[in-house]
């Protein structure tokens, strides 16, 4: 996704079929550190 160009993904949930509070912490521990951080550095 980097090489290409994208800066930002999106997420579709209707079909998950596991809870989603278990979904999203698999989420937030696996693909959100990858993505850089939006500090006031990466900013300006």
């Amino acid at each position: 996704m980097r090489d290409a160009g994208a800066q930002h993904i999106g997420l579709h949930f209707r079909r998950n079929r596991r809870p989603l509070d278990e979904t999203l912490a698999e989420i937030a521990m696996e693909v959100l550190p990858h993505f850089h951080s939006h500090t006031q550095e990466s900013i300006a």
